[in-house]
């Protein structure tokens, strides 16, 4: 009986783990991040000793403002398990937002995005689009709450090129 009681308890509290780490995955226990997030993907591995889940296979971040594909996504926690970075690499690397009204889409490589500040690098090929406005180049940041964005290029392959529409009155 002590035996059996004991590997249902062992069982129980490996249950109860994996409920949490799967809580923090989703960031259901980030106080600090206001905003639901929901993740897709084929694969997920979480390392809680590490603060980091990495998601691979066609992977779907949204959170109430943004979308973000790629496919392999790392999610990074601070020690409080609050989301503090999202790594997203692959061919098709991109995201989605549309704070203030003005959808803002954008590519690289990599993206490095920030959820708590709402900042976004993108870094390789990089090409952001707001409405029909373009800005490509090796190294884009991006503030999205402050709408700021500072481009960098690698002066011998990739210069830094920007394309303006004006707006319609």
């Amino acid at each position: 009986l002590k035996t059996m009681l004991k590997a249902t308890s062992n069982t129980l509290n490996n249950v109860i783990n994996l409920i949490f780490i799967a809580f923090i995955a989703l960031g259901l226990l980030n106080k600090a991040y206001a905003n639901e997030m929901s993740i897709e993907a084929e694969h997920m591995l979480t390392d809680k000793s590490k603060g980091l889940s990495t998601y691979t296979g066609h992977v779907i971040v949204k959170d109430e403002d943004i979308t973000l594909w790629a496919d392999t996504i790392n999610v990074y926690f601070d020690s409080n398990n609050q989301v503090e970075k999202m790594e997203a690499r692959g061919q098709q690397a991109r995201f989605k937002s549309t704070q203030n009204d003005q959808p803002t889409n954008g590519k690289a490589a990599q993206i490095l995005y920030f959820p708590q500040t709402e900042q976004a690098e993108l870094i390789g090929q990089a090409s952001l689009v707001q409405e029909e406005s373009t800005l490509t180049g090796a190294h884009i940041k991006a503030d999205l709450k402050a709408e700021k964005v500072e481009a960098l290029s690698n002066t011998t392959q990739q210069r830094i090129k920007t394309t303006f529409q004006p707006k319609s009155k």
